[in-house]
């Protein structure tokens, strides 16, 4: 998806770090990656489309996001942000 990538290198531009080392590049890549998914993707509206479907392609699609961009955010959650999703989904009757 256009908004993934343009979301991504934007990120890489404004972080300006380019790490000749192939294991710093991809803990780069992570970073990077994690950062654009925060910015692309409310918790809010992940709760939103966890209420209709637990399916990683259709949450994705709903918040108009490719699937490792949704990977990147579902994994970068804190104890807290996953306890708050867990609160949502539970007040809304669906967890």
């Amino acid at each position: 998806m256009r908004r993934c990538t343009l979301t991504h290198e934007l990120v890489h531009d404004e972080r300006r770090i380019f790490p000749a080392d192939r294991v710093l590049r991809a803990r780069e890549e992570l970073r990077v990656e994690r950062i654009a998914a925060r910015r692309l993707i409310a918790l809010e509206r992940l709760v939103d489309a966890l209420v209709w479907t637990r399916r990683t392609e259709e949450v994705a699609e709903e918040l108009w996001v490719d699937v490792p961009m949704l990977v990147a955010l579902v994994q970068s959650l804190t104890d807290r942000e996953r306890a708050w999703i867990d609160a949502q989904l539970r007040e809304r009757g669906v967890a």
